[in-house]
């Protein structure tokens, strides 16, 4: 199990256990999720660099160097690993050696993290657009909404449609070919939590403090659930629950068909790490 935390480390932990493997230090605090891909972790730091650590010794492999903080979390595909810089520029990094493949020039500080399509990418920037690149940094489409899109876009294959938060409190569903709005849903307060779609239906957390499950095609509200605290996690499916941390300290898990409680878990501070599910087992990082 690979963590990051604000104390500049990524941590390496038996995943069984909980037991200390390995950490490995940068100059700055790490804000994305590590991309564990090829028996290597690669992470963003808030020292401007992104690393390629070696996953079994916690030895670098290689540094990309950036001229603003890394918070994008690393996405690795086509050899590639893609991210985003608040020096406004979306990273295409090759796997192997780090050497930069290309840069596109974007808008603003890219915090949301790319999804990845058959040939496409969709990125958010902080001053509000939705791009869509092609594998070679071409800018395709773009969509600009009315605050920060640091939500992380999700392409649902099927209706080949892109959901995406915005920070101006509303829920997007954008055609992923063309960048036209398919739907809007608004919410009470910035969206920062990334969706995902799971069987047609789109969850996602806000700021207004619920959680929102809403048909993928339509936008149409299925259920929401009101926590204690802003949602600014991102949600995880498993198993037909769902869950998800607030800045009320809780972790909680709902079911996914009604949005009704199945059990909450109160940790010591705000919950603004997402879940990740492996196996009947759920980590989460708390503050």
């Amino acid at each position: 199990l690979f963590v990051c935390s604000y104390d500049h480390n990524v941590y390496a932990l038996n995943a069984t256990t909980g037991k200390f493997m390995w950490k490995y230090a940068t100059d700055g605090g790490i804000a994305g999720s590590p991309c564990v891909t090829e028996d290597r972790v690669i992470i963003g730091s808030d020292d401007r660099v992104t690393y390629c650590i070696n996953a079994q010794s916690g030895r670098i492999a290689w540094t990309c160097p950036t001229q603003g903080r890394v918070r994008s979390s690393p996405r690795a595909q086509f050899g590639h690993v893609f991210f985003g810089s608040d020096d406004r520029r979306l990273y295409a990094v090759n796997l192997q050696n780090g050497r930069v493949s290309w840069k596109a020039e974007l808008d603003g500080s890219v915090r949301s993290s790319v999804a990845v399509g058959e040939d496409l990418l969709y990125v958010g920037d902080e001053t509000g657009s939705l791009y869509c690149l092609d594998i070679r940094g071409t800018i395709k489409w773009r969509y600009t909404t009315k605050r920060s899109i640091t939500s992380s876009p999700v392409l649902d294959p099927e209706l080949q449609l892109v959901v995406v938060g915005s920070q101006d409190g509303t829920v997007y569903g954008l055609d992923a070919q063309s960048g036209w709005v398919v739907w809007r849903f608004r919410t009470g307060k910035a969206v920062i939590s990334s969706p995902c779609v799971v069987d047609g239906v789109a969850y996602v957390g806000s700021a207004d403090n619920n959680v929102y499950a809403l048909e993928a095609k339509t936008g149409r509200l299925v259920w929401k659930y009101a926590t204690e605290g802003q949602v600014n996690s991102s949600p995880a499916v498993a198993n037909g629950a769902l869950y998800v941390g607030s800045i009320d300290g809780a972790v909680y898990s709902l079911d996914v068909k009604t949005g009704t409680i199945r059990w909450r878990l109160y940790t010591g501070g705000a919950v603004i790490s997402s879940p990740l599910i492996e196996e009947d087992t759920v980590y989460i990082g708390s503050n």
